[in-house]
């Protein structure tokens, strides 16, 4: 039987029913990176890929229609440009074996997980919040929440100990039951590379046979280069002795000029290259880069291609773009003049030049999302920028128009 995602609906999304991103430091699940999370409890944690919120969404999906949440996609089709469910659409090898057998169920067992063990970080992204970063929680505790109006705002989270014991201890017995229905396991942060569970993940993976599996680690590669090491000699072990059947890990970079310690706080770009180093001279791990493309990246995108294109030329490479969440929307390319965006994302589509490669395809959608928005700029929404990164300086000693010297200008031009 084919594993291929057989589309029952126009709406219909293979994550929804494959894919959970599962938080045990925050007790919360998504069906999408884009999606609001959903709170578990003690009670229901155990079946988390198939809470209520979930099962909704995937009768909605049935009928034709777009859960409430899916507003992105349903957006990027609208301006006929590649949403997130096209692509993911095209995965092959993640359908749930539930569907296989009816693809009228709502109830299934997930082969891609993304598991965020808990918060620990050693930087502070502009785009990400304290859920996601104890460096940002330790911010928000100190300095107060960040309110730019009622749909943007970062806000401080308050860790539960007892609860976060609670949701790991469960998380490991689902863990032992499901894992070898897994065929991807992301592992996320925080910074995965500085987080004790990750160290018990691997030690588990030495201990189980799933040569369907294929690991992936998601890191900011900002940590000493003799702890990167570490955990790739692991890897290498876990594939040569047939336990798992890949390893990837995606490093984390918006910009490889220096605006992106600005952006990516906390990040040094010369132990970046470092480790970017040590990964491209290890045939046996696949590489990856992700980049979250911003209002203020954007313009250093052919940038990042041109050194994308010297990596490649070392190691393949899988590189993913994608806007940012609704939480930023204040740092969406699309509150810029589309004059404005339009030629950074040209010209690396003309660095990175061939059509097959994925990194050029992500980049055609981020072009084909600016030609359909035809923006002539959000002045509102570049006013709260400016408000957020002067709030950013005030609290880290930074000065961002040193980095972004046209950004005003810019505010100033739209109407």
């Amino acid at each position: 039987m084919s594993n291929h995602w057989q589309e029952t609906s126009a709406t219909s999304c293979q994550l929804k029913w494959c894919y959970s991103m599962l938080n045990t430091g925050a007790g919360t699940v998504q069906s999408c990176h884009r999606t609001r999370p959903y709170q578990l409890s003690k009670n229901n944690f155990l079946d988390f890929h198939n809470n209520d919120k979930f099962i909704a969404d995937r009768k909605t999906m049935q009928l034709g229609e777009w859960p409430d949440d899916c507003r992105i996609c349903q957006e990027a089709e609208q301006l006929n440009a590649v949403s997130d469910r096209q692509q993911h659409n095209r995965t092959i090898g993640i359908v749930p074996r539930e569907v296989l057998a009816d693809p009228t169920t709502l109830r299934t067992t997930p082969t891609f997980v993304e598991i965020y063990f808990n918060n620990t970080c050693n930087m502070r992204c502009i785009y990400c919040s304290p859920t996601l970063s104890s460096k940002w929680q330790e911010e928000t505790r100190q300095h107060g929440d960040i309110v730019i109006d009622s749909r943007n705002a970062i806000r401080n989270f308050v860790s539960d100990r007892t609860s976060y014991t609670d949701y790991v201890d469960q998380w490991w017995q689902w863990f032992d039951q499901n894992v070898t229905n897994l065929r991807v396991l992301n592992v996320m942060g925080g910074e995965p590379l500085i987080i004790d569970e990750v160290d018990r993940l691997f030690d588990r993976l030495g201990q189980l046979y799933n040569p369907k599996l294929e690991l992936r680690l998601v890191s900011n590669i900002n940590v000493p280069t003799a702890i990167l090491a570490d955990k790739v000699t692991a890897m290498k072990s876990l594939i040569a002795q047939g336990r798992i059947r890949s390893c990837v890990v995606t490093t984390s970079i918006d910009s490889f000029d220096k605006d992106s310690e600005l952006q990516r706080f906390g990040l040094k770009l010369d132990l970046f290259q470092d480790n970017m180093d040590l990964l491209l001279n290890t045939p046996e791990i696949v590489v990856g880069i992700n980049s979250t493309v911003t209002a203020l990246s954007v313009k250093h995108l052919p940038t990042l291609a041109q050194q994308y294109r010297i990596w490649t030329q070392r190691h393949p490479i899988v590189w993913s773009l994608n806007r940012v969440s609704d939480q930023t929307q204040f740092l969406d390319i699309g509150i810029l003049p589309r004059d404005e965006v339009l030629p950074a994302v040209q010209q690396s589509l003309e660095i990175v030049a061939d059509p097959d490669d994925f990194a050029y395809q992500q980049i055609q959608r981020l072009e084909s999302y600016v030609i359909n928005k035809n923006s002539s700029g959000d002045r509102a929404a570049l006013l709260n920028l400016q408000a957020y990164l002067t709030e950013l300086d005030r609290r880290r000693k930074t000065d961002w128009r040193v980095y972004y010297p046209w950004l005003e200008k810019v505010t100033d031009n739209v109407v």
